[in-house]
């Protein structure tokens, strides 16, 4: 009993520092801030430090990368329906997935859904380094669906820097889930089949997340500009839509394709034995 209260205080202690650091970082909003709160205590009493770390290994690099090239990112924000900040709808889309892998793990004590965690998160991080990094090269983006250049910023773009971002991002987190496996105790299963499995899968996340914003993911038309955006509304004025499902925004995507890989790679790394 004594354990399960010290694990539950610093739980509260280090997610509420954590949040209220990103908040005054202005890397949250307020929603996003509580969201990140709370999904950040349910990884840790549920996936304990092992999956708390992942998930902080995703936000923190997320974080920095959103520095780099701050200027000329700003330039691009204008197209996308939120800004740097993370509110809680973007929290939930990206750490929601892994949660629930962390929840089903506590549960069942299935070692496969801690490799649903890690390829969840390594969606995640896959997709948000290739945006961070890929809007940054000198080469112009093409679709992903026609391979034809596409402005930059524009949902289903990609670069060759930004594709090499995503590979980076998912290994990055494959490898955290297997030195964690080695020194703590919580994953029991085949290390290096689960941290294969992770790589691939958050890969193919970002992949799909790249499909679906260049072809479901709803886009706009600035009515006074003819400039396309992901805001389906400006200063209350309705911009039209140019492709897409109106309800599948950006979070929608994310968390679909977090799903994804997250399903993926349970379903082989069963099959693995």
């Amino acid at each position: 009993m004594t354990g399960s209260i010290l694990t539950l205080a610093l739980a509260l202690v280090l997610n509420a520092a954590g949040a209220a650091a990103a908040y005054l970082k202005k890397s949250l909003t307020a929603d996003g801030a509580l969201a990140a709160f709370v999904v950040g205590l349910g990884m840790y009493v549920a996936g304990g430090l092992f999956g708390w770390l992942i998930l902080m290994s995703f936000f923190v690099s997320s974080s920095a990368l959103s520095i780099i090239g701050s200027s000329a990112k700003e330039r691009l924000a204008r197209l996308h329906a939120k800004g740097s900040r993370r509110d809680a709808a973007q929290v939930g889309a990206n750490g929601g997935i892994g949660l629930a892998g962390a929840l089903l793990f506590a549960l069942t004590g299935e070692s496969a859904f801690l490799v649903g965690l890690g390829a969840a998160f390594a969606s995640a991080t896959a997709d948000t380094w290739a945006s961070e990094l890929g809007v940054l090269s000198r080469a112009r983006p093409v679709s992903i669906l026609s391979g034809k250049p596409v402005d930059r910023g524009t949902s289903g773009g990609v670069t060759l820097p930004g594709l090499a971002a995503s590979a980076a991002g998912s290994a990055a987190i494959a490898l955290l889930f297997g030195l964690l496996s080695l020194i703590l105790p919580r994953f029991t299963g085949n290390v290096l089949t689960a941290a294969v499995l992770i790589a691939l899968c958050g890969a193919a996340g970002a992949l799909i997340d790249s499909v679906m914003g260049g072809s479901v993911q709803a886009q706009y038309r600035r009515q006074a500009t003819g400039e396309e955006t992901e805001h389906a509304r400006d200063n209350g004025i309705p911009n039209v839509l140019v492709r897409g499902v109106r309800w599948i925004d950006n979070d929608v995507v994310n968390a679909t394709s977090g799903f994804l890989a997250a399903a993926l790679a349970v379903v082989l790394y069963l099959a693995a034995g």
